[in-house]
């Protein structure tokens, strides 16, 4: 049995693990070589310029993410820990190890954010209410078309914190499935 993401301390360590999505279970697999960055808002430009003394840097479309690699693995450990000082001086939002899909093959960034659906029931905004209060989460925004899925935030996320809130969030009785939100690369 795969460990959970609980499990996989380090971010930069190769770790693999089951997740619930919506239509089941999936294999993931940490790629340590590869680290999805999330800039603070208008401080991309510095953060690129001071992640190049870790590695190649490369911008991600215009969702504000620089993909950082590091293919020696004697430096992660070291890049990590710069990762979460510049994330305490507020220049990285979040830092995350690039995850593979086994089954698929697609590569995924996990993002700060995770879709849960309540189970079904009276007062879903009540529910919500209370579970923000009691999780410290936010309220990114509602499915419109489902009024008992939302999704929601993570202030600051680091390594695969996001999978272990996901994790934990699915075992709460109120929850029908809570799910990490991923960029994945298109499969044509």
């Amino acid at each position: 049995m795969p460990p959970p993401p609980s499990e996989c301390r380090e971010p930069w360590k190769r770790c693999r693990f089951s997740l619930r999505q919506r239509n089941g279970r999936t294999t993931v697999e940490t790629v340590p070589e590869r680290v999805a960055v999330k800039w603070a808002p208008r401080l991309g430009r510095r953060l690129r310029e001071l992640l190049r003394e870790s590695g190649p840097v490369r911008t991600i479309g215009s969702l504000g993410i620089l993909l950082l690699e590091l293919d020696e693995a004697s430096r992660r450990p070291a890049a990590w820990k710069r990762l979460k000082k510049l994330q305490k001086e507020g220049v990285v939002a979040w830092a995350s190890p690039l995850l593979r899909d086994l089954e698929s093959e697609l590569r995924e960034i996990l993002t700060d954010e995770v879709t849960v659906r309540l189970r079904p029931g009276a007062d879903a905004d009540r529910r919500l209410q209370d579970l923000l209060r009691r999780t410290g989460l936010v309220l990114a925004r509602r499915n419109e078309f489902v009024p008992n899925q939302f999704v929601l935030r993570i202030d600051h996320p680091f390594g695969l914190e996001v999978l272990e809130v996901a994790r934990s969030l699915d075992t709460r009785a109120e929850v029908e499935f809570a799910t990490p939100n991923f960029v994945s690369e298109v499969s044509r």
